[in-house]
């Protein structure tokens, strides 16, 4: 058992390093996804509309960001965890954004399909009865709680009568494939990346299959797809003494077990590099922009 971990940690550490050495060639490819631009002759590793623009855009200077309309939040989690696992920086900063509390369902957890679809099927029952229609659905979800959201949005449109123009989906760190995708192109939906994820381009339906092959996509192809890079690998290790030997080691914190493969994009930090982009493109729709510039914002 222990040579089998052995040989399966050591698989992983060469698909990651073969991850970092055809960044660039991927970053291109990646790129091509984004409708966001901007106007600055800056050229950097990823050449992203986002890279460009997250030293101008920070929490301090979109602070007065306010959506006009009820946009009633409803921030879902991911795979192995539960609805703490979002942070109350992300919470406080979505009930700014639209001066009402946030709606946290909790779902298993579960790398299943049937989780997935079990999911959606009682967000949907909770937001049919707890809101009512003329409020607008702000859409947040981490890792697979963006493809939970996907199913929760194509019934709330498909049997429950909401217009696309009624609701906005944010996904992060979301497994892309070609079994969640949102059903109607007019919706306005914005997906963010990490391109070193492992995790999400891992998400796909065996664990097996998919540990040397990438089973999903970064990116969606009607989405504004915007990339941010891990912001302080630091901020996840903490130093911990053993009471008995007084020996000092560094450990990952067990909040974020999974940072070591880029995937927390809803950790505080990351948070703080994409939200301020995030809320002013929202901004920018809010005042039926199309296309907005968010570098004349």
């Amino acid at each position: 058992m222990k040579s089998f971990k052995y040989i399966l940690a050591i698989g992983l550490l060469f698909v990651e390093s073969t991850f970092a050495q055809n960044s660039s060639a991927w970053s291109r490819s990646l790129g091509q996804n984004s409708t966001v631009t901007a106007k600055s002759s800056q050229v950097n590793e990823f050449n992203y509309a986002y890279d460009n623009l997250k030293m101008n855009l920070t929490l301090e200077n979109t602070a007065g960001i306010q959506l006009n309309q009820d946009w009633q939040p409803i921030l879902i989690h991911g795979t192995w965890s539960t609805s703490d696992s979002i942070t109350h920086q992300v919470k406080l900063s979505f009930e700014e954004l639209s001066r009402r509390a946030v709606f946290t369902p909790d779902w298993d957890g579960k790398d299943q399909a049937s989780s997935r679809f079990k999911a959606a099927e009682s967000i949907v029952k909770s937001i049919t009865t707890m809101f009512t229609r003329h409020l607008k659905l702000l859409f947040y979800g981490h890792s697979h709680g963006g493809n939970v959201a996907i199913l929760v949005i194509n019934q709330l449109i498909q049997h429950y009568g909401y217009l696309p123009e009624q609701i906005r989906l944010i996904t992060v760190n979301t497994p892309v494939r070609e079994d969640y995708q949102i059903d109607n192109p007019k919706l306005k939906h914005i997906n963010v990346f990490n391109p070193f994820d492992i995790v999400q381009v891992r998400g796909g339906p065996f664990l097996f299959k998919c540990l040397f092959a990438d089973c999903s996509e970064r990116t969606f192809s009607i989405a504004v797809n915007l990339s941010y890079r891990e912001a302080h690998a630091e901020e996840y290790y903490e130093d911990v003494t053993n009471p008995i030997t007084g020996h000092t080691y560094r450990q990952m914190v067990a909040n974020y077990t999974d940072c070591s493969n880029r995937h927390c994009g809803n950790s505080n930090e990351n948070f703080k590099l994409w939200f301020p982009m995030v809320k002013t493109y929202l901004k920018a729709l809010d005042h039926n922009q199309s296309e907005p510039l968010l570098i004349n914002l």
